[in-house]
């Protein structure tokens, strides 16, 4: 029998397709056609040693789309733009809202329209980050506090000479009188007797030269300029005398004291040489300063 004598459809369960079009018979036999659309209504898998699925947009200007549904609505899509550009689209009840990543083809520059957050951190960007206007750290208005206001005026402050002469005997503390002052900023100076009279508490420091003349020293003698506080001694200056004669001595010293108001300081010398000394009449080498540090 050729194929030609037979008319009519022939049934599946003969082996049929039972119809009479190409079209039919895939229906009937739940065959998608390759150049049709297909909506396939159970899982599909390829596998291949090296699978693949590709989409081509033949004509190379068009686009090319994978699109996800939930219930029939377009929740995402993946689509490759005219310009060769690629986008994840984001649908909200089957309507288009946003790009979340745009990545161009020419650069490969990707753009997102939020700032990610990793796990639970915000990252700093250009946005939320700025040095022109730095975010506040801590409390922007300090807490109250006292604050003192250094400045040198008002301070205490002494420079005064003496030409002497001045008799300085063995084995005593004498305190040196007859300064001329070039400077007494708080009036708290005697030059008469050399007492300085505090005006106010604080540190003070004393800076004096004394050279001495007219005494007899044997190895060993000291020779001390010695700074008293309210009549005791506070500070002192040592020099033991290594050569033996008649010689002129001198020494400069800084004193740094700790002073309430009205405490009194004094400046002396002290030695056991023989014989009286007596102040060097050269008031360039006989100074003191006495100043009230901030």
């Amino acid at each position: 029998m050729s194929a030609g004598s037979i008319t009519g459809t022939l049934p599946i369960a003969n082996g049929g397709t039972n119809a009479t079009t190409a079209a039919a018979a895939r229906t009937n036999l739940a065959v998608p056609g390759l150049a049709a659309a297909n909506t396939f209504t159970a899982n599909q898998a390829v596998s291949l040693t090296t699978p693949s699925i590709i989409l081509n947009d033949s004509s190379g200007a068009s686009f090319s789309n994978l699109t996800y549904q939930s219930n029939g609505a377009v929740v995402w899509t993946m689509t490759k733009s005219s310009a060769n550009n690629f986008n994840l689209s984001r649908y909200v009840a089957g309507s288009f809202v946003d790009n979340p990543i745009s990545c161009t083809n020419a650069a490969g520059v990707c753009t997102l329209t939020q700032r990610p957050v990793f796990g639970s951190a915000t990252p700093w960007d250009s946005a939320n980050l700025s040095f022109a206007s730095p975010p506040a750290i801590g409390a922007t208005t300090p807490a109250a506090g006292t604050f003192t206001t250094l400045s040198s005026t008002g301070n205490a402050k002494v420079i005064a000479t003496t030409v002497g002469p001045q008799s300085l005997p063995s084995g005593a503390n004498t305190t040196i009188t007859g300064w001329v002052e070039t400077l007494d900023a708080t009036n708290s100076f005697n030059n008469t007797t050399g007492v300085f009279t505090v005006p106010a508490a604080g540190t003070y420091m004393v800076t004096t030269q004394v050279r001495m003349i007219g005494v007899t020293w044997a190895v060993g003698n000291l020779y001390q300029i010695v700074l008293s506080r309210n009549g005791s001694l506070a500070q002192a200056s040592i020099k033991n005398l290594i050569t033996a004669g008649t010689y002129t001595i001198d020494d400069h010293i800084t004193f740094l004291v700790n002073c309430a108001v009205n405490d009194t300081l004094t400046l002396g010398i002290s030695h056991n040489g023989t014989g009286a000394g007596a102040i060097d009449t050269n008031a360039n080498v006989n100074t003191i300063g006495i100043v009230r540090i901030p």
